[in-house]
């Protein structure tokens, strides 16, 4: 079975990831799987193209397993992810020309996502989309109206 590649817009960029190898899935899954279990009823369904501020009632507890999980672990998530953005020169200022950001890279994701932690978000749920698909969100409950995610 070939490796998978994925490309969606995600906020007006062509994102691509390719999916992790066996070996580098088995490792991320637990982490990963702390993150997104206790909020997977409110990501059925979520539209990646729409903002985070539609889930809002999982979002603490989204960001307090990311927290427990490290700082490397969205990071970890997009290796092996690209985002086409505008290109910047040393002082920040558009070129005017697109630029492919291998978010695996080195410095790559910091770059990438300065000052866009909204899309850093939605790029990260679309990579553990496309890696963990089959383990996290296909058989997610849907939400309960005016359930939070601690409950």
């Amino acid at each position: 079975m070939a490796k998978r590649s994925e490309t969606r817009e995600i906020g007006g960029h062509d994102v691509t990831v390719n999916q992790f190898d066996p070996t580098t899935a088995l490792k991320l899954a637990p982490r990963v799987g702390k993150v997104l279990v206790p909020i997977l009823p409110y990501l059925k369904g979520f539209d990646l193209k729409a903002g985070v501020e539609s889930m809002s009632p999982a979002l603490f507890t989204f960001f307090e397993q990311m927290q427990a999980q490290g700082d490397d672990l969205i990071p970890e998530l997009l290796k092996g992810t690209s985002i086409v953005l505008p290109a910047e020169d040393e002082t920040g200022k558009s070129t005017g020309e697109m630029r492919i950001y291998d978010l695996g890279q080195p410095g790559m994701f910091n770059i990438a996502f300065m000052g866009r932690l909204d899309l850093m978000m939605r790029v990260a749920l679309f990579a553990a989309e496309v890696n963990f698909f089959r383990y996290f969100f296909a058989r997610a409950p849907k939400p309960t109206p005016g359930a939070t995610a601690n409950q």
